[in-house]
């Protein structure tokens, strides 16, 4: 997970509109929860056209979970942070009905964040060994809260202290970081928040593990290629050599540094790689151009 910044993307009209489909859902669905219900109501309209296309834009096509890219084989789930008809374990919660259709509460999901399905999931008790065992994850309907919750439309929901992670209001750097256990990149638990967040999601599961362990190996192909570059460079006799190099070089740098940003998939785990090769790369570019200073006729002359 990333932060995202919602602002950057327009709030759909389907659901802002005071004609807007997602509005007079809303309204109906307040009038239909004026008396008790045992029956949540059957909301359809936050996932209109033009809700689908603001989340893929605002979560650059991936889960806003597990940054995985979202295609046309797996379309988003249109994910509610806060679940719109039931809580898992709390019996007489109605849901968030009256969240249904807020924007805020809406994030881009893949199935397997989303929806409860058996995974293997993998782990590990001291950093070191790998562990892994076959257990229901995914939210679903689970939102589990530090204290207080809001129970009813009047409660004011921003007062609860959600035990999940929404990237669009927590850093979720803050609380997740990463940790290669026995060659399998794992999402590690920083604080409470991040551990709930990594079950639940299923941040572990073992596809999403390979998947992520893929991506590293070509992050470290494509080191591998700038440190060779780098000693390419170094070897050269003549300033106009170097300076034929130089380009090369940061086409190169360019390329692994720019993982890190927040369109790429896996880009949380990707800046964890990134920022651990950081200082070696920056040390061996020092060097070069400290070496091409001193070997220049201006580095002569300043002797």
């Amino acid at each position: 997970m990333v932060p995202v910044d919602r602002n950057r993307v327009a709030k759909p009209a389907s659901l802002t509109a005071p004609n807007g489909a997602g509005h007079r859902e809303h309204l109906r669905a307040a009038m239909y929860y004026q008396s008790p219900r045992n029956k949540a109501y059957g909301f359809a309209h936050y996932k209109e056209p033009d809700v689908v296309t603001a989340l893929n834009k605002l979560f650059h096509n991936k889960c806003a979970y597990c940054e995985g890219k979202i295609t046309s084989t797996g379309p988003i789930d249109v994910e509610h942070f806060r679940p719109k008809g039931q809580i898992e374990g709390e019996v007489n919660h109605p849901g968030y009905w009256w969240l249904a259709t807020e924007w805020t509460n809406l994030l881009a999901s893949c199935i397997d964040c989303n929806r409860g399905r058996n995974q293997t999931l993998l782990g590990s008790e001291d950093g070191q060994r790998l562990t892994q065992g076959e257990r229901l994850s995914g939210k679903h309907d689970h939102f589990p809260v530090a204290g207080p919750r809001a129970t009813c439309a009047t409660d004011d929901h921003a007062l609860e202290d959600p035990l999940l992670i929404d990237p669009t209001c927590v850093d979720p750097g803050e609380h997740i970081g990463w940790k290669v256990v026995a060659d399998q990149p794992l999402a590690v638990a920083i604080s409470q928040y991040g551990q709930t967040s990594i079950d639940l999601f299923g941040l572990n599961r073992s596809k999403l593990a390979e998947a992520r362990l893929e991506y590293q190996l070509k992050l470290d192909e494509e080191f591998l290629c700038l440190k060779t570059t780098i000693h390419k460079i170094a070897k050269e006799t003549t300033d106009e050599g170097v300076r034929e190099w130089m380009p090369v070089l940061q086409m190169h740098i360019d390329r692994f540094f720019s993982h890190a940003k927040a369109n790429n998939e896996y880009s949380a785990f990707a800046r964890h790689i990134v920022d651990s090769r950081y200082d070696t790369v920056s040390e061996m570019v020092d060097a070069l151009l400290a070496r091409v200073a001193r070997e220049s006729p201006v580095g002569a002359a300043a002797r």
